[in-house]
């Protein structure tokens, strides 16, 4: 049966996404586990994956202002990928403890 969005409440219409999602995030895995199977396909994959990047980042130093942007824009997310790691290190050290203080 299919429902028009219009028609959902908030919390039904986000309930489909996250169905959604999850199905193609598993559909999504298993097609890269079969890719992951046969060597030459996935070598392939790696490589225009890799050819791809590289090309794009040509892109972006060819223009000194849209690279110094993308300078500006990694920074920020490698500092935010940063700060996400610590906290979570920190939140596991913490529960850590708190088992052990448990335990005592």
């Amino acid at each position: 049966m299919s429902v028009k969005y219009e028609f959902l409440t908030d919390d039904e219409i986000i309930k489909q996404y996250k169905i959604i999602k999850e199905k193609e995030r598993t559909r999504n895995k298993e097609a890269y586990e079969r890719l992951k199977l046969n060597s030459v396909k996935y070598r392939q994959r790696l490589t225009s994956a890799y050819n791809n990047q590289v090309e794009r980042m040509n892109k972006i130093k060819q223009n000194e202002d849209t690279y110094n942007e993308w300078l500006i824009n990694n920074k920020i997310t490698q500092s935010k990928a940063y700060f996400k790691r610590v906290e979570a290190q920190t939140d596991l050290k913490m529960m850590i403890l708190n088992l052990s203080d448990d335990e005592d």
